[in-house]
Order: structure tokens, then sequence, then C-alpha cells
């Protein structure tokens, strides 16, 4: 009876992503207080640096970790996502300083981050540059072109259709779209999920999603820069767009 399955989907379904959505809603917490203990060391470069650093590692590879805990006892682990524990630890440490200590907790973490930045993109994309295969390419960049294209012409015409909507400024409507072209980490991340969970098809489709990736970084930061120049916000550097 389609009631009684989609009953016991549901059975099987919602505490499996409930688990999950906890795990890393604790990861997410036991991240923040390793954060905020890399905020209390000497600020002597790059010792903060690599506290923060070594809290990025953790959040990653505290998946493995239970795993070698729980799979020999028999129990499966639930699923846990580096990312979204990461966006709870930067929540956390944020605002819980505010609220618990008193302490600004904010300025103190966007500093080291951005102190952080250089070592972080260099390795980030070297591994983006290690996961592209030409063999591959040769073979989907057809693919990677039409869903770039694909891509952007939906991102102009969906601003063409919410500015209108929401009555943004005449002005705005023509170049707002360039805004949205730009895409790199949460992207990279998913492709490399689906490469890792999908055996088969997965590595080949992450190879043409990183080249659109790829194309969209390239592409993306040049009309960015434009769009802030012609809207005026480029902190003087451009005129607004008549």
């Amino acid at each position: 009876h389609p009631a009684a399955a989609a009953a016991h989907l549901c059975s099987i379904f919602v505490p499996r992503v409930a688990a999950e959505l906890a795990a890393s809603a604790l990861l997410g917490l036991l991240l923040a207080a390793l954060c905020l203990l890399a905020l209390r060391v000497p600020e002597v470069p790059p010792l903060p640096q690599l506290g923060l650093l070594g809290v990025g590692a953790a959040a990653f590879s505290a998946q493995g970790l239970l795993d070698q805990l729980l799979v020999p006892l028999g129990v499966t682990a639930p699923s846990l996502e580096p990312m979204l524990a990461c966006v709870i630890t930067g929540f956390v440490v944020c605002n819980g300083g505010e609220v618990f200590t008193g302490r600004d907790e904010r300025r103190q973490l966007e500093a080291l981050v951005n102190s952080s930045m250089h070592p972080t993109l260099l390795f980030f994309f070297t591994t983006t540059g290690l996961g592209m295969r030409l063999s591959v390419l040769q073979h989907t960049w057809p693919a990677a072109v039409g869903l770039f294209v694909v891509r952007v012409a939906a991102l102009y015409f969906g601003h063409a259709v919410g500015a209108r909507w929401g009555a943004m400024p005449h002005r705005l409507r023509s170049f707002g779209w360039m805004a949205y072209v730009t895409q790199a980490g949460l992207s990279l991340g998913l492709a490399s999920e689906i490469a890792t969970d999908f055996a088969g098809w997965g590595p080949p489709l992450k190879a043409t999603l990183m080249s659109v990736i790829v194309l969209n970084q390239l592409v993306g930061p040049p009309l960015l820069e434009s769009a802030i120049r012609a809207a005026g916000e480029a902190g003087g550097g451009g005129a607004p767009h008549p």
C-alpha cells in the first residue's frame, strides 16, 4: 500500500536525518570549544593560525575517527556534515561570547580567519587542480561549457524576474546578475561528496562540475567587480551607473 510504504520510508529516513543533524550539531559545539581555545593561544604567529587550521582539520577528520570507534562495536556511525558543523561553530563562537562571557569573539575570530586565509586558499585550490583530470575533461568539456552557459543564462533571467517583482531600481537591473556568477567553496565540497558517495559515475561528474566551477571562478570575479563599480559601491572607485 502506498501509504504504508511512505510511512515505512519516513520511519527510516527521518530518524537517520535527525541523527545526522544532531551529530553534526554536536560536532559543531565541540569544534566551537576548540576554536575558543585557539583564540586563547598567545598571539605569536603562526601559533593561532595553526590552532585554527587544526580545528578545520578536526572537522573533516571527525567522520573517520567516529567510524574507527563505532564500526568495530557493530554500530553504524551517523554521517557527519563538516560544513554544517563549521557553520554552527562560527555561530556559537561569534554569538556565544557576547551572551555568556561578555567578550567580543567575533572580531578576534574574523582577524584570525583573515590571517589564515592565504595558506588555506593555497591548499584549497591546489587540491582543486589535483582533482581535474584532462583525460576526463577531453570527453566532458562540451557538457561543462553547456552547464556554464545554462547557469549564467538562468542567473540572468532569474535576476530579471526577481528584480522586477522586487521593485529593484532600474539602474541596477541590467547588471545585478553579474554579482552571482562566482562560486567555489560549497560547490567544490558537494562535488567531492558526489565523487566519494558514488564511485561509478561520481568521479567523471565531479571533473565536469569542477570544470564548470573553474569557469565560474575565471569569469565571475571580473563580473562582480564590474557590478560593484557600476553600482557605485567601489569605495569611490567608480561612479554610479546612469
